[in-house]
């Protein structure tokens, strides 16, 4: 859904996102104002989650689950799953801000992080790597960019292959 200019995670998005650190602790009550304003989502603990002081990062995790208990989503269980939802919203956050290089570190970060995650986002390593001195490695930065570019187009348009 689209809100105040930018994509709003749901709740579930959002929680996911949240567990990949995506989304920071910080972000979150704001995310909830946007919920509440939006009418997307409205219960005592999204109302108390968009009120929190969002320095309190353990309360707002805790409030966080809350509205997951409360407004009843069912957050995925299985990994290949949650690391689909988090792998999609970078590559179309990607797709809206168009900033390639944030979305290839992500990625990467992503992968280094979270080790039991599918192998294939290791050439987002590789390239973040690259990236960080480009020409050196024996492709320049529009090469970078190209390949960094097929390789998000890929996985929106197939998030969840394993490859």
């Amino acid at each position: 859904m689209r809100w105040d200019g930018d994509v709003l995670p749901t709740p579930t998005e959002a929680m996911v996102l949240h567990e990949f650190r995506l989304i920071l602790s910080d972000a979150l009550p704001g995310i909830a104002a946007r919920w509440l304003a939006a009418e997307m989502a409205n219960s005592p603990a999204v109302r108390s989650l968009a009120g929190q002081n969002p320095h309190d990062a353990w309360t707002v995790g805790a409030l966080l689950a809350a509205t997951i208990d409360e407004l009843g989503p069912s957050v995925p269980l299985a990994t290949a799953d949650r690391r689909a939802m988090a792998v999609e919203w970078v590559a179309r956050s990607w797709l809206r801000h168009g900033n390639t290089r944030h979305a290839v570190n992500t990625l990467s970060q992503l992968a280094i992080t979270n080790l039991g995650l599918d192998m294939w986002l290791e050439e987002f390593i590789g390239l973040d790597d690259e990236w960080e001195d480009p020409g050196t490695w024996g492709r320049t930065h529009e090469d970078l960019e190209s390949t960094a570019s097929r390789l998000l187009v890929e996985l929106l348009h197939e998030p969840d292959t394993g490859r």
